[in-house]
């Protein structure tokens, strides 16, 4: 029998590949939480980032070319990110503000449950002068104390719960929540953008942050968003 042939795409020259791999883009996905249904007006939207990786599992040639390529892309598109929501329409009274409350909510919650792993690994390390604070700032640690976090008996409980009370699908909720801590993480502030249509959208956000999340570490920013002519 003869020899399977390579395919096309492998049987250009490796410049060309590299070419491809390069223009293959972060995508940006907003997906609705809260009650689109009841209040078709008002909406919340949490930004959900994503970088194709499903092309590393083609082949090892294909990996061993593209992985540089794709991990440069997830730090630029996704890591380095500011973490977003956006908002219309909100009131004080409205299930959509109440969504978002439970959104930050866990948030918050896992943020601090993230920082408080990565000061116990700290803790495990043989102590040098600055060896603690440069190794608890390495993403490996990182990435560690969040999948700690993320799977603590606790964190799965809300968001279960909130991913039902807000009707958006945990898995989606889930990297939300993981690609905001890491983005907090990495930041040189840890802060949050709120992103609405008016003025009445950032008193309403106001006034539930002011009583509820100023205590947490984490700043939390509303910006208007411009109109398209």
């Amino acid at each position: 029998m003869d020899r399977e042939q390579p395919s096309r795409f492998l049987r250009l020259p490796t410049e060309l590949r590299l070419m491809i791999y390069e223009r293959i883009d972060c995508e940006v996905h907003y997906h609705s939480a809260g009650f689109p249904m009841t209040e078709p007006s008002r909406r919340i939207s949490i930004v959900v980032r994503s970088v194709p990786t499903s092309l590393l599992l083609t082949c090892h040639q294909v990996h061993s070319e593209a992985d540089k390529i794709m991990q440069k892309e997830i730090q630029t598109s996704i890591v380095d990110q500011q973490p977003e929501i956006q908002v219309r329409n909100l009131t004080p009274v409205s299930m959509q503000l109440n969504a978002l409350d439970h959104v930050l909510d866990i948030l918050m919650k896992t943020f601090n449950g993230t920082r408080d792993q990565v000061i116990l690994q700290t803790f495990t390390l043989p102590y040098t002068p600055n060896a603690q604070h440069h190794l608890a700032n390495l993403p490996q640690f990182h990435a560690t104390a969040l999948m700690k976090a993320l799977e603590s008996p606790r964190t799965k409980d809300m968001l279960r719960a909130i991913s039902f009370h807000c009707r958006i699908k945990e898995e989606t909720l889930t990297k939300f929540v993981q690609q905001t801590i890491r983005q907090l993480l990495r930041a040189h502030r840890p802060d949050i953008y709120i992103r609405g249509e008016s003025v009445n959208d950032g008193a309403a956000i106001a006034a539930m942050c002011m009583t509820q999340f100023h205590e947490t570490g984490v700043g939390i920013f509303y910006n208007q968003l411009k109109h398209k002519n």
